[in-house]
């Protein structure tokens, strides 16, 4: 049986400016420090979210968990695609 998270990886990628990018528009930018990466939304894309998923009748706080399953999956999909 598969979850409704089956095959997330494929819904991830990196755009032409290196910054990993997801299916629903969500950008992801990555910068490497002393010794870890840190990962940052970015800010315009993030505009984009909440407003389709506002669009969909997605409440505040499902937008919140959605959006820290997304920079989890993004530090997963970086590790194994660098």
């Amino acid at each position: 049986m598969t979850g409704k998270h089956y095959q997330w990886h494929k819904h991830w990628s990196r755009d032409p400016e290196g910054r990993l990018q997801h299916d629903t528009g969500i950008r992801v930018l990555t910068a490497r420090a002393d010794g870890y990466t840190d990962f940052q939304i970015d800010p315009a894309s993030l505009t984009e979210f909440q407003a389709a998923q506002a669009a969909r009748g997605i409440p505040m706080p499902d937008m919140l968990a959605r959006l820290k399953r997304l920079l989890k999956e993004a530090r997963q999909w970086h590790e194994k695609n660098p």
